[in-house]
């Protein structure tokens, strides 16, 4: 069962259309979110491993280590 007129045509179209568009908008504002949780993610485990890079040459006890890791 379908449209049969032309108003009824154009009404499904626009509606299509419409409902189309608020789909991508959705989509595209998960994704975005999604991305920018990654961004952070990464982020954070660059400081932890150049931090443990430095600790490591300055060959830190390790009291000083876990401090440093609890405060990232």
């Amino acid at each position: 069962m379908g449209p049969i007129h032309l108003v009824e045509i154009l009404f499904c179209t626009i509606c299509l259309l419409l409902f189309s568009i608020m789909n991508t908008q959705i989509f595209g504002e998960i994704a975005m979110l999604i991305t920018m949780f990654e961004k952070k993610k990464t982020s954070y485990q660059e400081k932890l491993d150049n931090a443990n890079t430095a600790m490591g040459n300055l060959k830190l006890p390790l009291e000083m280590v876990e401090g440093v890791h609890e405060f990232l």
